[in-house]
């Protein structure tokens, strides 16, 4: 990916994370799709509206962790990246924050048998239907720790509750032992920072159960 100097993007392009994160096409079986807006919106919406909401009990809490993301996939959170207090207790989807980076990641599917490339497309589908205003980059493929991964970046502009404002950020797809996984990455714009190395290591840590 292109390196964007933190706090900047050009003109109508989105944000990319600050380190390589981690591209084809296909479709997913209706189940997943129901799934993605709730998660994908959640990290834009919460990364522009609570901005340092809930910051300061975050920071005072440990490091998350080793998480389940449920159908026998586990995350180890890289240090400094807590639950947000949003998502304590959800056990569809996992949550983790880290300054004014979100992360939001949670199993889609069981025995997927598609590429990551297929949910990357229902990804920008179902955010593109979701947000007002929405441009997305290049859609790019490179493996981590060794399984099928996509990757896409965006940069959003969301309203809600009366407020608003852009957010860069990035959706990441992976198949991990035949089960497909959706994260994204999203942050008030300009302040994505150094997010992308930890997230990389986050990515790396996703195995299929203990």
């Amino acid at each position: 990916m292109t390196d964007i100097p933190p706090g900047t993007s050009a003109p109508g392009e989105p944000v990319a994370a600050q380190a390589p994160v981690l591209a084809a096409a296909g479709g997913l079986r209706s189940e997943r799709a129901h799934l993605l807006p709730t998660v994908a919106l959640a990290a834009v919406i919460a990364a522009v509206v609570l901005g340092g909401m809930g910051l300061d009990r975050a920071l005072a809490a440990p490091s998350a962790g080793t998480l389940d993301l449920g159908r026998s996939l586990t995350i180890t959170a890289a240090p400094g990246w807590v639950l947000t207090p949003s998502a304590e207790g959800t056990t569809s989807a996992v949550q983790l924050r880290k300054a004014d980076a979100i992360l939001t990641a949670q199993a889609v599917d069981r025995s997927y048998s598609g590429d990551s490339a297929s949910v990357i497309e229902e990804a920008k589908k179902e955010l593109g239907d979701g947000t007002a205003q929405i441009s997305f980059g290049d859609v790019h493929h490179s493996p981590i720790g060794g399984h099928d991964a996509t990757y896409v970046s965006f940069q959003a502009t969301i309203t809600t509750s009366g407020r608003s404002g852009v957010v860069d950020g990035e959706v990441i797809a992976m198949v991990v032992g035949g089960e497909a996984v959706m994260f994204e990455l999203a942050a008030p714009q300009g302040r994505l920072g150094s997010a992308g190395d930890d997230v990389q290591t986050m990515l790396e840590s996703v195995r299929v159960g203990r």
